[in-house]
């Protein structure tokens, strides 16, 4: 409510949240960021409250709805990939048929969002341009090659420390920075309307050094370490359980998996934003207040007590 009214309204955001997203998030970019990680986390917690066929379909259910309102593509697309990890989890014999069948539904969900923004400009071209992601990636790369644009040697690395200050606090901070140096490239003009598509293929790794910096920013990023060091508790046998829960499951699940989680938090951040869940969880767990469900992470019941 606070990011919808502070320059669309809530009403305008609720009809058309993609124009929300794209043009009206200057300067409450923090507001975003909070609500799409707390999106994230509710929608994992809800699925282990429920550790069940029924009530993983009826938390994706809910929260797609949600997520809709955020207007952003990916975190729809980030919530319907968890729901399949949750899924798989559960040995669910039909998850063929859930990927069948929600993929279209999420489809026409995401075209419909677009439609809205796109008002009489919308056409097949644009629904080809919408799912740019690798596209995007594949120009930058051909333009590379191509000698057509010259690596950064830090710039974006460096320049990529203004994210961790607000606009909302520090107004004059610049409006390109880290990887919309890209963007200004391709879509010059953009970024200073806040609408910035995203590049794939690791292109903000490559862009200051080339493969080197996908190498060393690929494996020494605080998210990647991270990642990797859950995802062999994870899979350590005999790997997950749902009949039993520790608040350090719970963790690993969020991180690993948790759709669109941590997105707006680079690096220092980010562990800030674990942490502070973690504290967030043992006090409710503690307060009795919120009865965080039972899981167990086979080697790490002790991790987090």
């Amino acid at each position: 409510t606070i990011l919808a009214n502070a320059e669309f309204g809530v009403l305008n955001w609720i009809m058309n949240p993609r124009e929300g997203y794209q043009l009206y998030r200057t300067g409450q970019g923090h507001w975003y960021a909070l609500a799409t990680t707390s999106l994230s986390v509710s929608f994992v917690l809800s699925c282990l409250a429920r550790p069940s066929i029924g009530g993983v379909i009826g938390s994706t259910v809910f929260f797609i709805f949600l997520g809709y309102f955020l207007g952003s593509k990916g975190v729809l697309l980030s919530i319907f990939s968890t729901t399949l990890v949750f899924l798989w989890f559960l040995r669910w014999r039909y998850l063929n048929c859930m990927i069948l069948a929600g993929g279209p539904v999420l489809f026409v969900l995401m075209v419909f969002n677009l439609y809205l923004a796109r008002g009489d400009g919308f056409e097949l071209l644009s629904i080809i341009e919408y799912f740019d992601y690798f596209k995007n990636a594949a120009d930058y790369y051909r333009s590379y090659l191509n000698h057509e644009t010259s690596l950064f040697h830090g710039e974006v690395f460096l320049s990529s420390f203004w994210s961790y200050v607000p606009r909302y606090i520090w107004p004059d901070k610049p409006v390109i920075y880290g990887t919309l140096l890209v963007n200004e490239i391709f879509y010059p003009g953009m970024a200073e309307l806040t609408n910035t598509p995203a590049f794939g293929g690791a292109v903000d790794q490559f862009a200051d050094f080339g493969p080197l910096g996908v190498a060393i920013f690929g494996f020494f990023s605080t998210k990647s370490i991270l990642m990797g060091l859950l995802s062999y508790y994870i899979f350590l046998k005999p790997g997950l359980s749902f009949k039993h829960v520790t608040l350090a499951t719970v963790l690993l699940i969020i991180v690993q998996y948790a759709p669109a989680f941590g997105n707006y938090f680079p690096g220092g951040l980010y562990l800030l934003l674990v942490f502070g869940i973690i504290i967030i969880l043992r006090t409710l767990r503690y307060s009795r207040k919120y009865s965080v469900p039972k899981i167990q992470a086979v080697n790490l019941d002790a991790s987090l007590r």
